[in-house]
């Protein structure tokens, strides 16, 4: 039975870590509200930055797609490619 208790005590401890948890988050989010320019609409501030990050996204593909060309083009590889026009991989 004390691996009941022990048990127990352990889930307890954990809802306690997720209610300060929860709190914590709660507070985040009342905080980020009050800092909104009054009137802001948030979902549309959403929708326009996710389109934003798409088009990013396409550029980034069609980027890479030539930076590939090229090095097909030239007979060396992609991340040479990379090098010599002083980009990292990740960009």
């Amino acid at each position: 039975m004390r691996w009941l208790t022990t048990e127990s005590q352990a889930l307890q401890q954990n809802i306690a870590a997720k209610r300060n948890d929860l709190t914590a988050l709660q507070s985040e989010a009342r905080a980020l509200e009050e800092s909104l320019i009054p009137g802001t609409n948030v979902d549309a501030e959403l929708a326009a930055h996710i389109k934003r990050l798409h088009d990013y996204n396409e550029i980034k593909d069609i980027g890479q797609m030539l930076m590939g060309k090229l090095a097909e083009r030239e007979g060396t590889t992609t991340r040479s490619m990379y090098e010599r026009f002083e980009l990292g991989v990740e960009d």
